[in-house]
Formats: C-alpha cells, sequence, structure tokens
C-alpha cells in the first residue's frame, strides 16, 4: 500500500537570475510537474523558460519520466519502463501543505496544484 498523502499533481518551481552587468540581465526559470496517481502511475515533466534582452528561450513541456510508483512514508521509489524492481528516487516528508524531497537533485520543495 503506497502513502495516500503522495496522490496527486505536485510542481516544483525554481528561478535564477544573473546580476546584469556588461551582459545585460537574463533569467531562467524552470517548472518540473510531477503526477502521482492512486492508480500508481507516475509522470514527471519538466519545462524551461529564460530571456534576456535580445533573446529568449522556451524548451516545451518535455515528459521525463513515465513509470509505476510508491511511498512508504519516507521513501519514494519509482519503477521505469523496462526495469524489473522499483528504485528508491528520494527521501521525502511533509512540511505543512509542501512536499519535500531529498535526492541526488538535492532537497526540492514541491506545491500540490490540481
Amino acid at each position: 500500500m503506497s502513502d495516500e498523502r503522495l496522490v496527486g499533481v505536485w510542481v516544483h518551481e525554481s528561478q535564477i537570475n544573473s546580476p546584469g552587468g556588461a551582459g545585460g540581465f537574463a533569467a531562467l526559470s524552470t517548472v518540473m510537474t510531477m503526477e502521482l496517481s492512486a492508480d500508481g502511475v507516475m509522470r514527471q515533466w519538466t519545462q524551461s523558460v529564460g530571456g534576456g534582452a535580445d533573446w529568449s528561450s522556451n524548451s516545451g513541456r518535455r515528459l521525463d519520466f513515465e513509470g509505476q510508483w510508491r511511498g512508504d512514508g519516507q521513501t519514494l521509489s519509482v519503477l521505469g519502463m523496462g526495469l524489473v524492481d522499483f528504485t528508491p528516487a528520494a527521501v521525502y516528508e511533509f512540511a505543512g501543505q509542501y512536499l519535500v524531497t531529498h535526492n541526488d537533485m538535492g532537497r526540492l520543495i514541491w506545491q500540490r496544484r490540481g
């Protein structure tokens, strides 16, 4: 049985701004969306958008992962297509209304959406 508190759509947003200077100001915003369905299906997407004085970029929404998930109250494990067993993806905890994950990407704070 998986941790039902994880079911839903979770979003992590990050933004990087340059200090300006001779190269001008630039900003990059990245949105990661993680969908954990009650039936055990997981999908994760990433989209990055950025721009500066005379340039802009939009990666479009890219599917990074699709497979199965389970959570035991401490570890979120995933099973990707073609794999034979679940692999720990992150240690997690809840901080109020937020989901906090810890993995090789560092500490990420997720907000429930929808």
